[in-house]
């Protein structure tokens, strides 16, 4: 849940903003701040509670603090909301069951001090073994994510490659993203995004993906023209759609907190 700001609202709570929390009446909320290259300030509550206010590199302590007293009640609610719902996705862990494509991998995380960095294999092909020398969680699901991102840099390169030539359209640059919702998009220039998560679903999920974004590449809306080329290559693509629909989010990456 993110929402970005512009404009000032009253909110009718009395609070207190402090460095370690959002104080209320009945609750303490705590936030963390993450700054970065953005021009907007916005606050994004995660399943479970976590509150996160990104703001621009030079935003000063009294925008914080002006944002959070305005987003008052809005927090308020959407953390209640938030803290109690129940999180869809995959928590990473020992032995957890990563499913990558059409297969599936049993995590398996071996200290091993000696490393400077984690090194991450398959073994007997069905075991994903993280060498590390570092067992923090948040440490061993960053190698997670970059091991599914790296795979998925080649492979939907060589899939927008494959379903191009099917199509007979071109296209630009591919870049790989990470998002929680989108699974892809294509510029008017030909440009490609798509989300890493795809190479953690079935293979024809992905395909589905590809084509979806390369047949914009013939029209760059979603009309009866555009759904007709994407027919021709993915007959299946309503139920492949609605597949995605149902279940993307629930191939999000977590650790229990």
């Amino acid at each position: 849940m993110n929402r970005e700001y512009k404009k000032d609202k009253i909110n009718k709570f009395n609070v207190e903003i402090k460095e370690d929390g959002i104080y209320y009446t009945d609750l303490k909320i705590p936030y963390e701040l993450v700054r970065s290259k953005r021009k907007t300030l916005a606050i994004e509550i995660a399943v479970g509670g976590k509150v996160t206010v990104k703001i621009p590199l030079r935003a000063t302590r009294a925008e914080v603090i002006r944002l959070l007293e305005n987003k008052a009640d809005w927090i308020y609610h959407a953390y209640q909301k938030q803290a109690t719902r129940k999180r869809k996705g995959i928590e990473v862990r020992e032995g957890v069951l990563l499913p990558f494509l059409d297969r599936t991998f049993r995590l398996h995380v071996e200290y091993s001090p000696s490393k400077k960095s984690a090194d991450i294999s398959v073994k007997e092909e069905s075991i994903l073994l993280i060498e590390t020398p570092l067992l923090d969680s948040d440490f061993v699901l960053g190698c997670l994510e970059s091991w599914y991102k790296k795979n998925a840099r080649n492979i939907i390169a060589m899939r927008v490659n494959q379903y191009a030539k099917a199509m007979g359209v071109t296209y630009g640059r591919i870049s790989i993203r990470s998002q929680k919702s989108r699974w892809g998009s294509c510029s008017s220039s030909g440009n490609l995004n798509f989300n890493w998560h795809l190479v953690m679903m079935p293979n024809k999920i992905l395909d589905y993906v590809v084509i979806h974004e390369l047949a914009h590449r013939i029209e760059m809306n979603h009309s009866k023209e555009f759904w007709d080329n994407v027919s021709k290559v993915c007959p299946e693509y309503k139920e492949r759609k609605l597949w995605l629909k149902d279940n993307g989010l629930s191939y999000e990456l977590y650790i229990k907190e």
